[in-house]
């Protein structure tokens, strides 16, 4: 099923597959932005959705590396808090990885 978002300048509409996280993941898979090691265990993860205004969104979240359960129930809270639908998923992307969750919470984006 679809629905139309505004694009970025919010002058026009395009259609957009409805995706949970999950969803987005198994169809699109992870979109990695950065290098991970096989020796990385966290990520941080942006999630880009269509918000209530029907425009481009993203929010993100640190993981451990690939827990799609973990990423899913982050996202599903932070939509249940703003009232957002949590099936407007367009993409998953992380953006960077490290050993330990420390050195994730030291990286400024």
């Amino acid at each position: 099923m679809e629905f139309c978002c505004k694009n970025a300048q919010g002058t026009s509409t395009y259609p957009v597959e409805r995706m949970s996280v999950e969803d987005c993941v198994l169809s699109k898979g992870w979109n990695c932005e950065c290098n991970i090691r096989p020796s990385d265990k966290f990520t941080i993860v942006h999630v880009e959705f269509i918000n209530n205004k029907k425009t481009e969104d993203a929010v993100s979240f640190d993981i451990e590396k690939f827990n799609v359960k973990e990423l899913t129930e982050l996202f599903s809270e932070f939509c249940k808090k703003n009232k957002f639908a949590n099936d407007t998923v367009t993409s998953v992307s992380i953006v960077a990885a490290a050993r330990t969750m420390d050195k994730i919470q030291e990286i400024d984006l």
